[in-house]
Order: C-alpha cells, then sequence, then structure tokens
C-alpha cells in the first residue's frame, strides 16, 4: 500500500481541525478504520471507504492509493473514462469495480 495513503488522510484531518472519530462520523465509516488507515494498517482499503474520506478531506484518496499500486495501470484507464460521468454515476462505477475485485475476477 503507498505509504503517503496514511500520512494525507492523517494530514488533511488535522488541517480541518478534526478528531478521528469527527472524521469517521463525518464519512460514515468506523473510527478504527480511520485509525488503521493513519498507520497504513489496511492494505487494501476499499473505494467506497476512500471515497467517503475523499469527499470530507476534499482531495483525491484513490488516486493516491493508485498511484505505487500495481494495478494502477490497469485501472487509470477506466478512470479516465469516468471523468464527464456525474459524481453518483463515478462512484456507481468505482462501486462496481470493487464488487468484481471482491469476486476475484480481477
Amino acid at each position: 500500500m503507498n505509504n503517503n495513503l496514511g500520512a494525507t488522510i492523517k494530514s488533511k484531518r488535522e488541517d480541518l481541525g478534526l478528531s478521528v472519530r469527527d472524521l469517521a462520523k463525518l464519512a460514515n465509516i468506523n473510527h478504527t478504520d480511520v485509525s488503521k488507515l493513519e498507520q497504513n494498517r489496511i492494505q487494501k482499503p476499499s473505494i467506497k471507504m476512500l471515497l467517503s474520506l475523499s469527499k470530507v478531506l476534499n482531495c483525491n484518496l484513490l488516486a493516491i492509493y493508485l498511484e505505487d499500486d500495481e494495478h494502477y495501470l490497469y485501472y487509470q484507464p477506466i478512470i479516465e473514462s469516468c471523468s464527464d460521468l456525474t459524481k453518483a454515476q463515478q462512484e456507481s462505477v468505482l462501486i462496481y469495480i470493487q464488487q468484481i475485485k471482491n469476486r476475484g475476477a480481477l
């Protein structure tokens, strides 16, 4: 996992003056997951989790996560092809990709 992800989450959270619990509540995720992400203890965070945190922190955590990932070259064209979709449509596509990954198809 990209070591920059945890540092970015923590830095953005602190810049906004949020506690781990505050961020978790706003992103509708478990506070222990936020803590684990900041410590780089979650190897494969869900796309949904990254999207939720991205909205609150106003940054693209998915791009940060993928920048050192071995699947980056595979996912990048998919992500770029979604750039003209609405946010809701983009989220649906990303959730679908995660579902495919969870089934072991990728």
